[in-house]
C-alpha cells in the first residue's frame, strides 16, 4: 500500500486561476506545502493587493473556503523550484516552452 510522504513540496508556476485553485486546494486539504511562482513582482504584488487578507477559492461542488495570505508562498525567483518534489506548471499554452527552459 502507498504510503504519502509527510512533507511533499509542491511548486505551483503561474498563478493565475488555474494554478491558484489547485494550489490552494492540495495546500488545504493534504499535508503538502506550496510555493507559487509568479513572472514578475507586478503581479506579486497584484496578488498581495487583490487577496488583502486571503485567498478565497469557491469549488463548483465542495464548500467555499480561505486560505490567510501570510499561508501564501508566493515568490518570484525560479530557484525555489529546485527544491519541490513536484511542479505544476499552469501557464498558457505559448508560455510553456519558456518555463520549460527557465525550470531546466
Amino acid at each position: 500500500m502507498y504510503s504519502s510522504p509527510t512533507s511533499l513540496r509542491i511548486g505551483i508556476y503561474g498563478c493565475g486561476a488555474i494554478g491558484m485553485y489547485i494550489g490552494t486546494v492540495l495546500q488545504k486539504h493534504s499535508n503538502c506545502s506550496v510555493v507559487y511562482l509568479v513572472r514578475s513582482n507586478r503581479l506579486k504584488e497584484s496578488i498581495e493587493q487583490d487577496a488583502m487578507e486571503s485567498v478565497n477559492i469557491v469549488p463548483m461542488r465542495e464548500d467555499h473556503f480561505s486560505i490567510p495570505l501570510s499561508e501564501l508562498d508566493i515568490s518570484t525567483d525560479p530557484c525555489r523550484m529546485k527544491n519541490c518534489d513536484i511542479i505544476l506548471v499552469a501557464v498558457k499554452s505559448m508560455d510553456t516552452e519558456a518555463v520549460g527552459t527557465k525550470l531546466s
